[in-house]
């Protein structure tokens, strides 16, 4: 993995949940946004959206055990429940409602 592959990790670990725009950590890196995604695609298969988008799903899985929707939202970055709702189903493939009815009862 490359120089520029840790420190995006290190980076996404760090700000996720602040800055979900691969723009900004591109500029984090010193270097344009589509070599960024070039980069992500060519060395770990996935686009630096998925890196990102990848750790916040993550870390709401583990906030939907211990505190509602709307405060994952909040601790996440998200404006509201509805955009956290939103984006959890397109990137978890499920509903908020589907993940805890399935994975907290």
């Amino acid at each position: 993995m490359t120089f520029q592959l840790q420190r995006l990790l290190s980076l996404v670990n760090e700000y996720y949940c602040s800055n979900h725009d691969v723009a900004f950590y591109a500029n984090r890196l010193g270097m344009q946004r589509r070599p960024l995604v070039r980069l992500c695609r060519a060395e770990l298969g996935v686009t630096a959206k998925s890196v990102i988008s990848g750790k916040i799903v993550e870390r709401a899985k583990e906030l939907l055990q211990i505190v509602s929707t709307g405060e994952a939202a909040e601790a996440l970055g998200f404006e509201n429940a509805a955009s956290f709702g939103r984006f959890f189903k397109r990137y978890a493939g499920y509903t908020v409602t589907q993940y805890t009815k399935k994975h907290l009862q």
